[in-house]
Parts: structure tokens; sequence; C-alpha cells
């Protein structure tokens, strides 16, 4: 499998904004304006990578900040 390189993608992957939402703690609204946005809060960073290792899921590291060194 490929790696999961946008935040739609990603927030599909791990079970849709209503699971994205409970998983980091707010409203599905709040996630629907990240994937508007384009960019993951840094509060939901951790959370989420937590999340998607969790659950095997590959993404781009550059979608929580990570930057290769």
């Amino acid at each position: 499998m490929d790696r999961i390189s946008d935040i739609r993608s990603l927030i599909r992957a791990l079970g849709g904004a209503k699971e994205v939402a409970a998983i980091v703690g707010v409203q599905p609204g709040a996630v629907y304006m990240a994937m508007h946005r384009d960019v993951i809060p840094h509060k939901w960073r951790i959370l989420l990578l937590q999340a998607a290792k969790s659950r095997k899921i590959r993404f781009d590291g550059s979608l929580i900040g990570m930057v290769a060194a």
C-alpha cells in the first residue's frame, strides 16, 4: 500500500470525520474545517500519529509537520 499524501485520505483511512473527531476530542465540524483548510491542527498531530500507527496506516509525515532531516 502506498503512503497517504493528503489530509482527506488520511481522515478517510482513520474512519472518517466522526471517528477522527472522537480521537482528537472535538466536534466533527472542526475536522471538516481542518479538511477545508488542508491543515491538521498542532494539538491533533500526536493523537493522529498514534491512531495511524495503531491501525498500521502509512502516511506522508509532512501531513503532521514531520520533515526529513
